[in-house]
């Protein structure tokens, strides 16, 4: 069996100004895995929540933070399927002291996202179910949970 056709999969990222250092580019990531190795503090976890916020849209705990506030900060990605390749880019908004979403293009979605910590708590998000409406419960419309956490 191949890899499924409509399957997303993240193909680069880079972060500038934020996190532990000023600039972070890792382009391309491979297809299917991908080693990330260094000293502690180095900034691999806060790596894997950035691809995690790219591509879900949401952080799996608290927002990444800005290394200088007078400076711009930005975390780009693409996302590839088969050979079509989406930017995405998220701007850290000083007025409102959060991050911008990453652009979503509907048509092209990672589908599921799980994403596992070295502390044994995961979390689960769903592209499908969150674009796909809404859930109805006791008769009351309400939005999907956009993430399963888990610990």
């Amino acid at each position: 069996m191949g890899l499924h056709t409509n399957a997303s999969r993240l193909s680069s990222i880079k972060l500038v100004n934020t996190g532990p250092t000023d600039e972070l580019n890792l382009d391309p990531l491979a297809p299917r895995l991908n080693v990330i190795t260094g000293d502690n503090g180095l900034g691999k976890s806060f790596l894997l929540e950035s691809a995690w916020f790219m591509l879900t849209g949401h952080w799996h705990m608290l927002p990444a933070v800005v290394t200088n506030v007078a400076k711009a900060a930005a975390i780009t990605a693409s996302l590839r399927q088969s050979s079509r390749a989406e930017p995405r880019a998220s701007r850290w908004l000083r007025a409102q002291q959060g991050w911008s979403p990453p652009n979503d293009d509907k048509e092209l979605r990672p589908g599921l996202v799980v994403y596992a910590r070295v502390d044994g708590s995961f979390s689960v998000w769903d592209s499908h179910r969150n674009v796909e409406g809404s859930i109805l419960r006791n008769g009351v419309e309400l939005p999907p949970p956009r993430v399963y956490p888990f610990s």
